[in-house]
């Protein structure tokens, strides 16, 4: 009897191990999250003839153009693809033309429509409409970075950054291709002086909301070498019917020598989950209108730095191209609105 039982006891130990050692059958919810960038099935479409069309009409090819194999990561505040490969490993022939629509894919859902855009072209695409710019050349980022861009250029256009995608930073965020990259806030604006020449100064937080390290364009350190980069302060202004802008440009703006050098002693390293404010102070050649603005920046740096240079031991460096949030301001008073 002792001998029965030890046998059904063996049984018993022998099928509880093969239901548990077994494949287990996953929920969809927790699969691998499909992403992509998908090419038309047509591929002499121009971006122009469909700009108006359903998403749900667009016939695409059956295997992305770039997957989520493809990615090392993706930097979500630039909307900077950083790849395994170069850029030359997914060129065709047609990329290069203007106006070639692309449309990312998460699980099926079509996102937004997209559209390739040559450097060498003098014909435009829709502002509303993100775009990668300039396969074909290698002078504005490295080659193994792809940068999806948004052509609007203010979000009180009231046009939507289609870029960010809830559905796209979640099959990021759940194939682990997630960077948060940087925020950048502009929290002060002040007009020292007002006349042919003006001073203007004002205040930005750049926080590093990445889980790396990162080594950050400082304005401070850049001097005027950072409005080579940058058109400097964007202001609107908001209480005229027709609008004005200002793009303050400063006046000792400098230029590297040759074009495309950059100095690493420009960058300040911020670590993970830590900000840096910094205060500086321009000079422009034109008098600011008194009136109510909506006032931003662009925040970006050098961007044509190879993969072996922005891997360092403590962290790595940042490049790409975001507006920060904005300040508004009354210049009658001085003071935010």
């Amino acid at each position: 009897m002792k001998t029965k039982n030890f046998f059904y006891l063996l049984f018993f130990v022998f099928m509880f191990l093969i239901q548990n050692c077994a494949d287990p059958v996953l929920d969809p919810a927790y699969q691998q999250p499909e992403f992509g960038l998908y090419l038309f099935r047509n591929e002499t479409i121009e971006t122009s003839d469909i700009q108006d069309d359903p998403l749900d009409s667009m016939i695409l090819q059956n295997e992305p153009w770039l997957s989520l194999e493809d990615i090392a990561f993706y930097d979500y505040s630039a909307h900077c693809i950083y790849l395994k490969k170069d850029k030359e490993s997914f060129e065709h022939e047609f990329l290069h033309n203007n106006g070639t629509p692309f449309i990312p894919v998460v699980n099926g859902e079509k996102c937004y429509l997209g559209s390739f855009w040559s450097n060498l072209s003098s014909s435009s695409i829709p502002h509303s409409i993100p775009r990668i710019e300039g396969m074909e050349w290698s002078s504005m980022y490295p080659e193994d970075v792809i940068h999806i861009k948004r052509s609007i250029a203010w979000e009180s256009d009231n046009v939507a950054d289609l870029r960010f995608d809830e559905s796209i930073k979640n099959a990021l965020i759940g194939s682990g291709k997630y960077c948060g990259g940087l925020k950048v806030e502009l929290v002060n604006v002040v007009v020292l002086s007002n006349s042919d020449t003006s001073a203007v100064k004002y205040t930005v937080k750049i926080s590093n909301n990445d889980q790396d390290d990162l080594y950050v364009p400082d304005p401070v350190k850049m001097g005027g070498y950072y409005f080579y980069y940058t058109n400097g302060l964007c202001m609107r202004r908001l209480d005229l019917q027709e609008g004005q802008d200002y793009q303050l440009r400063s006046i000792y703006s400098k230029s590297p020598d040759p074009y495309d050098s950059w100095d690493f002693e420009w960058f300040t390293r911020i670590e993970s989950g830590e900000s840096i404010t910094r205060e500086y102070t321009i000079l422009v050649d034109e008098c600011i209108e008194s009136g109510e603005y909506e006032c931003k920046l662009w925040y970006e740096g050098p961007t044509n730095i190879d993969k072996e240079t922005r891997t360092r031991p403590d962290g790595r460096i940042w490049i790409g191209r975001i507006w920060s949030s904005s300040f508004y301001l009354d210049t009658n008073s001085g003071r935010k609105k």
